[in-house]
C-alpha cells in the first residue's frame, strides 16, 4: 500500500500545467498593474494641467482682495481594469499647483 501512495504522489505529471497557470496570473497582475498605472498617469496629468489652470486663475482675481498666493489640491478616484483581481479597486489620483499673482 505505502508503494502504491508513494507512486501516486510521486508521479509530476501535470506539474508544468500548474506552473504554467500561476506564472499566467502573475503574468497578467502585471500587465494589469501597467495599465492601470498607465491609465492613472494619464488622468494625473489632466489633473495637474486642471490644478494649474485653477491656480492661475484664481491668482488673477482682484477682488475683494488681492491674494498673496493661491494654492489648489485637486484629487480623483480612477477605477481599476485589471487590478481587481488582486482587490484594488480604486486608484487615488491627486496634484496641486500654487500662484501668486504679478503685475502686468
Amino acid at each position: 500500500m505505502s508503494g502504491r501512495l508513494r507512486s501516486r504522489f510521486g508521479d509530476e505529471r501535470g506539474a508544468v500545467l500548474v506552473a504554467g497557470l500561476l506564472l499566467s496570473l502573475a503574468l497578467l497582475i502585471v500587465i494589469g498593474a501597467g495599465v492601470d498605472i498607465g491609465h492613472a498617469f494619464i488622468v494625473r496629468r489632466e489633473l495637474v494641467s486642471l490644478a494649474d489652470d485653477a491656480a492661475l486663475t484664481g491668482s488673477q482675481v482682484r477682488e475683494p482682495a488681492p491674494v498673496e498666493c493661491l494654492q489648489v489640491e485637486v484629487q480623483r478616484r480612477v477605477p481599476t481594469i485589471l487590478l481587481r483581481l488582486v482587490g484594488v479597486s480604486t486608484l487615488t489620483v491627486g496634484a496641486h499647483a500654487t500662484a501668486a499673482p504679478r503685475e502686468p
